[in-house]
């Protein structure tokens, strides 16, 4: 039984673009309230909302490639249709989007088409389009120009072709007709109970989703009238949302909350299918003996025969996503990851480059997922508070703690049974036994960070001191050096370096388990929450918002390893956890995108451009050891402001000597130790420009 720790990341996010880059999604489309267009023969878009993104799919759904839609703010295109010369037309709130290549490239122009288009249709040599407030467009070159508007009266409107060639609308519930190509529009569902969710269109028939069922309109050469269409015959009481017709127009599919229903027989009988964890939002057969699914937060699924099975083909978005491994001799490259908005569980057996869904629970089940076993136990902390247990997959979740644990990691093991930790805010837990007992622990300071070296020797940050533990957590002790800032993060390379990025200090490492530090090449500000990983070689890995930098040679010099996240307006997407493989892999979990995956390897390999400290300006403290009284000297480079504090072994300021403006040059402050207790203290200085700790002792 073996467990890995993970720290939840939340990251502060700006707007970033990322094209031509080494990473690759692990799979599908991503995307909170993705749209999927089927454009004919077989050519699916997916359009996400959170975050801006677009994706193509050639084979109706079953694989995918990302593309590029620039959007305006928080717009997606809500519409999308192929016009007869074949040009691909999308459609906003504000924007026009067009492509005429199958998606591959796009151009935009703003759109006077009305506050919101709601649906388009696409007939030869002209597309219609109906807007929000139920105003209807047409235009006759591809969308370059329109006619003038007509209000239909309908609200919230789709727009869909009979076989007879009248247009028909749903909207404020109702079914609705134009028999002159949308100059005039008439309600003709008398006979249909119930509000009309769906219009479907066959080459023979016209169907309607009701809140009371399935609707068909009868068959042209059976109405005295063949283009009024007034007569429609219940065929089912099936209930949904969202209908799709196979080509045989014998075979439906009916989706609604979890499931999708499937009749084979025209309507008689049913059979539901569940299908992810979330409303099925929309269904099309894009090819013949393929069924496309969206299911919201549960992603894309696809259907190759006629509905009996699905398979998750576009991994949902996730508002952050956790990506951490579960090394075993038999599975050394299983990774398990969880979107905390959604609900679901996802797991790797190939180190990210496929996944695989193995649980969806009630998305306030999960905060954050903080652990899991060889067996298969997994650990979460939950919304209102607590950890919880699952030993089933994540299906059914007992609270094991009152309390929210922050990380868990595998302990040392002593021939006979294998330890893992559950740490808190001030204390630890650790089980033996998946779980079941606990036995608890204290340890000095607050938890920041914890890890754990290959020998067994626990580091705990917690202000700038990095506590260790020799004996599974019972004793603690303080290193030989302290660090001038608290350690954000901690992680240990395969060959036992281990690193620790400071906030807006760089990065330190030690080679003696946490006893000694010294400063890497890196200087670039690191922020509370950037993650961080190491690996095998001297290998080291973080990410700054969606840029990554890296190091081979521990730390000695660092490299630009791309932007991680594709391209997008959407500010709110960085890199919120990263892991390196045994084999070379970087696997990269994404606020709102899913997971990305790239091999070291591919990485760019232009030495980054990092802003290094300048070594000319210098903190001091004499004398040392420290009586009563010590001389707090700065030498400044350049004027700027800072901040001069004393701080205790636990992190804790015990006295500010200076906060605010600085001269250049050197400068002299009192410090008056006489209240202090003996003990070791850091006085640290935090500048605009320079940043310095220097540890003193007080003896009295």
């Amino acid at each position: 039984m073996r467990c890995v720790l993970i720290v939840v990341l939340f990251v502060y996010p700006s707007l970033v673009a990322a094209q031509g880059s080494s990473w690759v999604p692990a799979q599908g489309p991503m995307g909170e309230a993705l749209w999927t267009y089927d454009l004919g023969e077989g050519l699916v878009i997916a359009v996400g909302n959170h975050p801006k993104g677009a994706w193509r799919s050639d084979d109706g759904g079953m694989t995918w490639s990302l593309i590029y839609i620039e959007v305006d703010g928080y717009e997606t295109p809500d519409a999308m249709v192929r016009s007869s010369s074949g040009a691909i037309v999308g459609f906003s709130m504000t924007e026009m989007y067009r492509s005429v290549d199958d998606g591959l490239s796009w151009t935009t122009q703003s759109s006077a088409l009305g506050p919101w288009v709601r649906d388009a249709l696409a007939l030869p040599g002209r597309i219609h389009a109906i807007a929000s407030n139920g105003v209807v467009r047409t235009s006759f070159d591809d969308g370059f120009t329109w006619t003038n508007p007509v209000n239909t009266g309908i609200s919230h409107g789709s727009l869909d072709l009979g076989p007879n060639g009248a247009l028909w609308s749903t909207g404020d519930g109702g079914a609705y007709r134009s028999l002159d190509d949308g100059l005039t529009w008439q309600t003709v569902d008398p006979e249909i109970t119930g509000a009309v969710e769906t219009l479907v269109s066959t080459q023979t028939h016209l169907y309607a989703l009701a809140s009371y069922g399935l609707f068909r309109r009868v068959p042209d050469h059976l109405q005295q009238n063949n283009m009024l269409g007034d007569s429609w015959q219940r065929i089912s009481y099936i209930d949904g949302i969202v209908l799709a017709v196979a080509d045989d127009g014998m075979t439906f599919y009916v989706g609604d909350e979890s499931r999708v229903s499937r009749s084979l027989d025209g309507g008689e009988t049913w059979e539901s299918i569940p299908v992810g964890n979330d409303t099925v939002y929309e269904l099309s057969t894009p090819l013949p003996g393929i069924v496309l699914a969206n299911v919201g937060d549960n992603g894309i699924w696809t259907s190759t025969s006629r509905g009996e099975s699905w398979s998750l083909t576009g991994v949902p978005s996730c508002e952050t996503t956790n990506v951490f491994p579960v090394r075993t001799e038999s599975s050394p490259l299983r990774l398990i990851s969880a979107c905390e908005d959604g609900g679901s569980i996802f797991e790797s057996m190939n180190a990210g480059r496929t996944w695989e869904l193995i649980s969806t629970v009630n998305p306030y089940h999960i905060q954050r997922l903080v652990g899991a076993t060889e067996a298969g136990t997994l650990f979460r902390s939950g919304w209102s508070g607590g950890t919880w247990r699952s030993t089933d997959g994540g299906g059914t979740w007992d609270e094991i703690f009152d309390l929210g644990a922050l990380a868990f990691i595998e302990g040392p093991s002593d021939g006979a049974s294998d330890f893992f930790y559950a740490f808190m805010w001030d204390r630890w837990y650790r089980s033996e036994d998946e779980g079941e007992t606990w036995l608890e622990g204290q340890y000095p300071g607050q938890f920041e960070a914890v890890a754990i070296t290959p020998n067994g020797r626990i580091l705990l940050s917690s202000g700038p001191t990095i506590f260790h533990s020799d004996d599974g957590g019972l004793t603690w002790e303080v290193p030989q050096e302290l660090l001038p800032r608290t350690a954000e993060a901690l992680a240990v390379g395969d060959d036992g370096t281990v690193y620790a990025p400071l906030y807006s200090s760089g990065v330190y490492r030690s080679n003696d388990e946490g006893e000694t530090w010294e400063r890497t090449a890196y200087e670039r500000t690191y922020y509370d929450g950037d993650p961080f990983a190491a690996g095998s070689d001297g290998v080291a890995i973080l990410a700054d918002q969606n840029e990554v930098y890296y190091t081979l040679d521990h730390g000695s010099t660092w490299t630009w390893g791309g932007e991680a996240v594709p391209r997008g307006d959407w500010p709110y997407v960085d890199v919120t956890s990263l892991y390196v493989t045994t084999d070379g892999q970087v696997i990269a979990g994404t606020d709102g995108r899913g997971v990305y995956t790239a091999s070291i390897a591919s990485l760019p390999t232009t030495v980054a451009s990092l802003d290094p400290v300048s070594a000319t300006s210098v903190l001091t403290v004499r004398p040392n050891p420290v009586q009563t009284h010590a001389d707090v000297g700065l030498d400044l480079e350049r004027a700027q402001s800072g901040r001069i504090e004393v701080l205790d072994a636990l992190g804790r300021v015990t006295a500010v000597l200076h906060d605010g403006p600085l001269q250049r040059g050197r400068q002299t402050f009192a410090l008056d130790g006489a209240f202090l207790p003996n003990g070791t203290y850091l006085v640290r200085f935090l500048g605009d420009r320079f940043s310095a700790v220097e540890m003193i002792t007080i003896v009295h």
